[in-house]
Formats: structure tokens, sequence, C-alpha cells
């Protein structure tokens, strides 16, 4: 094969193999979660070859969709391979970029850097929730707000912490988004009992449960 239909042949592996990554990472929150995982990480070697043309192209579709990965990266605590991932894929769509596609890996170079205890992307995860919030993104900043709560519990700043959560659990509530309200309960719940109200916290954390239950979770 020529220079062109190598070319060709990696685009089209790369197609294949992202679109792969995208349509499992979609029902990777359903019951057959296990199965996603399985898949995913069968064809791991396949998936890394194709983002890595995906970085060597630039291409932006295939780099979003590449993030549909982060659940396995998660769940198998790969933080060191999905920060260096995002990050490249980050510098390709813009750092500065007012796009959520750029928002988005964003959102989860905040969460693979707070997963390795990188304390110096707090001001990094500041920005991407302004990001989201210009683009009336609200929703989508969820994680990233979960993370400068966690920041501000680490340092023992409890009243930023519960601030931000509330704001959090607002927009949760009023999108009616049953997974957002239930991970806003439960910080809540270890805010107030880190700050010396074990009896809130446990309101909050019976709350959260109550709202498990009724997704069936």
């Amino acid at each position: 094969l020529d220079e062109v239909q190598q070319a060709a042949l990696r685009t089209a592996h790369m197609n294949y193999y992202m679109q792969l990554v995208y349509d499992q990472g979609q029902q990777f929150y359903s019951a057959s979660n296990q199965q996603v995982m399985r898949t995913l990480e069968d064809e791991l070697d396949n998936i890394r070859a194709a983002r890595r043309w995906a970085i060597q192209t630039r291409d932006h579709d295939a780099l979003d969709k590449a993030a549909e990965m982060m659940p396995v990266y998660d769940c198998r605590g790969m933080w060191h391979e999905a920060l260096d991932v995002f990050t490249q894929a980050l510098d390709i769509v813009g750092r500065d970029a007012r796009t959520i596609t750029a928002a988005r890996i964003r959102q989860l170079i905040v969460l693979c850097a707070y997963r390795l205890r990188r304390q110096n992307y707090e001001a990094f995860t500041e920005e991407t929730v302004r990001i989201f919030d210009e683009l009336h993104e609200y929703r989508q900043s969820f994680v990233a707000r979960d993370m400068l709560a966690s920041y501000a519990i680490d340092r023992g700043d409890f009243a930023t912490a519960r601030t931000i959560t509330e704001q959090r659990l607002a927009v949760a509530r009023q999108q009616d988004h049953h997974l957002g309200v239930y991970h806003a309960l439960q910080t809540m719940g270890i805010i107030s009992i880190s700050e010396g109200d074990p009896a809130r916290g446990e309101r909050e954390l019976l709350e959260s449960t109550r709202i498990a239950h009724l997704r069936g979770d």
C-alpha cells in the first residue's frame, strides 16, 4: 500500500473504533455496563491505535467520541493514561476554545487530575465551570463543580463546598436529573458531618438513598 492508501486504511480503522467507543460509552450507565467494559477492554489496543491516529490527524470528531472511554479509565484506575490523552486532545481543539467539545475534554482532565491528587488544577477547574456557564450547559458542568467542592473539602473550606454543592443541587432538581441530585446530596451529607452536624448529614444521606431507590440503583 502507498502512503495515501495506508492513511485511508488508518482513518477507516479510527472511524470504526471511535464509533465503537462512542456507541458503547452511551450504554455504560445502563444494566449492560459490565458488557460495555468487557467490549472496550477487549479492544483496548485497537482503540489506542485509533486514538493515536485521531491525535495525529487532529480529528476533532474522533477525539470527542474518544471521551466516552472515561468510564473505563475511571473504573480501572487508568488516570495517568487518560490525563495524557485528554491533555493532548485539548491542545488540539484549543485550550481557550469556548465550545462544548473543549469543555467536555476539560472536565475529563479535571476528573483525572483530582483522582491523581493534582492540587494545581483547581484554577483550571474553575475556568472549566465558567466555560460551561457561558455555554449555558449547567447540567454538563456537574463533574467539574463536584471537583471544586472536593478541593474545598480537602482544604477544610466547608462553607465554599456547601455553596458550590447547593448550586449544583438546585440545577439538578430544576432539570429533574436524579443522578445529579443523588451525588449532590451525598456530598452535602459529607460536608454536614465534617462541619460537626451529623444529624443534618444523616438526613441528607438518607435523602440521597431515597433518590437512588427511586431510580432503582
